[in-house]
C-alpha cells in the first residue's frame, strides 16, 4: 500500500497537503495498534462517532503521531482537535461548510472533506478544503457504504475535481495498484490499511 501511494503522490496534478496514505478509523480496528504499525509520515484520521473516551484516545493518537511524524485529524470534532492540537479536521459530506468556519479560526489545518458524488466534489471544490475523500471506490466490508463507483467513475470524477482526491472505499493491496493512473492523490482505508 505504501508503494502505491508513494507512486500517486509523484503523479499528482495538485499540491496536497494531505499524506498520500491514509488511516481512518472505524469501530472494527484498533486505532492505536493500527497508528503505530504505520510506515512513517502517514496520516490518521480519528472518528470517534461518539464514543465515551474519545478525548483519551485523541490523545493518545496525537502522541503517536507526533513521535512517528503522522498527520493527525479529527473527524467532525473540531473542537477536539483544538483540545488535542490535531493537525486538523476531517468534515462529513453533510458538513463541509463547516471548514469556512475552521479555516478562518485556524488557518495552519488541513481539512478534508468526505465525499460521495459529482455534486458533494462540485461543493467541495467552492470550500477551502486541502482534500477529499471520495468513496467507495470498491466494494467494502463498511455498513452503509452504498454502491462502488467503480474504477471510471472514479477516474472521471477526480479528473473534474478542482481538490486532490484520496480513494476510500475496498482499497487494499490488491485493489490498490488498480488506482494508479486514475487521478487519486492518495489513498485511504480502515483495514485495508490498518492489516
Amino acid at each position: 500500500m505504501a508503494r502505491v501511494a508513494s507512486v500517486l503522490a509523484r503523479e499528482r496534478m495538485q499540491l496536497c497537503r494531505l499524506s498520500p496514505l491514509v488511516l481512518m478509523s472505524d469501530p472494527r480496528i484498533d486505532i492505536v495498534k493500527a497508528s503505530q504499525n504505520l510506515p512513517k509520515g502517514c496520516a490518521v484520521i480519528y472518528r470517534h462517532f461518539g464514543a465515551d473516551n474519545r478525548a483519551d484516545v485523541a490523545a493518545h493518537l496525537r502522541q503517536i503521531c507526533f513521535e512517528n511524524s503522522h498527520q493527525f485529524l479529527i473527524g467532525q470534532d473540531a473542537q477536539l482537535a483544538f483540545e488535542v492540537g490535531a493537525d486538523g479536521v476531517h468534515f462529513t459530506q453533510d458538513n463541509l461548510e463547516d471548514s469556512i468556519l475552521w479555516k478562518a479560526r485556524v488557518p495552519d489545518w488541513i481539512l478534508t472533506g468526505a465525499c460521495h458524488d459529482g455534486p458533494s466534489l462540485a461543493r467541495a471544490g467552492r470550500l477551502p478544503l486541502d482534500a477529499v475523500t471520495l468513496s467507495p471506490v470498491f466494494e467494502t466490508q463498511s455498513a452503509g457504504s452504498g454502491v462502488p463507483l467503480g474504477l471510471k467513475l472514479f477516474t472521471a470524477l477526480a479528473a473534474k475535481s478542482t481538490r486532490p482526491v484520496i480513494a476510500l472505499g475496498g482499497v487494499n493491496a490488491v485493489t490498490a495498484p488498480y488506482l494508479i493512473g486514475s487521478g487519486a492523490a492518495g489513498l485511504a482505508g480502515i483495514s485495508g490499511i490498518a492489516g
